[in-house]
C-alpha cells in the first residue's frame, strides 16, 4: 500500500512540473544579440526592441474616440482590458496621421498602451555592433529626422539603415499629449 502512495505521489509532482512549463514564458536564449522587429512606418523602416514589447497584433479593431489628441487612433479591447491606441506615423510627424494601420504594437513597460503602424517586415536579430548612435539631427541618408530622443540610434539591416524607435521616449511623448486635446 506504501509503495502505491509514493508512486501517486511521483505521478503528481510529474504532472505539477509539467503544467508549471507553461506557466512559465519561453526560455530565450542568451545570445547577446538585440531582437528586433522591423516596421515600416510611412513608408520608412524602423525598428522596435522586442524586449520593450508585450505583443504584436493585427487588424484589430480600433474605436475612435471623439475629442482625443490626433495621435490617438482609439481604444482596442486586448485580453479583457483596454489599449490606448496611438498612430506611430503621427507620432513620428508630428501629428500627421494618414490612412488606418493595421499592426499594433502593445508596450511591454505600459501595457495599456498600443503603437499602430502600417507594415511589419520582419524580425532581426542584430549584434551591438551593428548599431549606430544618433548625433543629434543628423540621421543616414535616406531617413527623416524624429522628434528629439524618439529616435536615439539607427541599425544595420542588410543594405538597409533603420532608425530604432526608443520606447521609453515613446511614451514620454504619448504622456506629454495629454493637455492638447480637442474639445467638443
Amino acid at each position: 500500500m506504501n509503495q502505491g502512495s509514493d508512486f501517486g505521489k511521483k505521478i503528481a509532482l510529474l504532472r505539477d512540473r509539467f503544467d508549471q512549463t507553461f506557466a512559465l514564458p519561453p526560455a530565450m536564449p542568451i545570445t547577446g544579440r538585440v531582437r528586433l522587429l522591423a516596421v515600416r512606418v510611412a513608408e520608412r523602416p524602423y525598428a522596435l526592441r522586442l524586449a520593450d514589447l508585450a505583443s504584436l497584433n493585427l487588424n484589430r479593431k480600433i474605436v475612435p474616440l471623439p475629442g482625443g489628441v490626433q495621435e490617438l487612433s482609439g481604444l482596442m479591447g486586448l485580453r479583457g482590458r483596454f489599449v490606448a491606441v496611438y498612430s506611430l506615423a503621427a507620432l513620428l510627424d508630428s501629428g500627421k496621421q494618414g490612412a488606418p494601420e493595421p499592426w499594433v504594437a502593445q508596450c511591454g513597460k505600459d501595457p495599456s498602451i498600443g503603437l499602430s503602424f502600417a507594415e511589419f517586415t520582419g524580425y532581426l536579430e542584430a549584434d551591438p555592433q551593428r548599431f549606430q548612435r544618433s548625433t543629434g539631427s543628423a540621421t543616414p541618408e535616406g531617413l527623416v529626422a524624429t522628434p528629439e530622443g524618439i529616435v536615439q540610434e539607427f541599425v544595420e539591416d542588410g543594405s538597409l539603415v533603420r532608425a530604432v524607435i526608443d520606447l521609453p521616449s515613446i511614451l514620454a511623448a504619448i504622456r506629454s499629449l495629454g493637455g492638447r486635446g480637442k474639445k467638443v
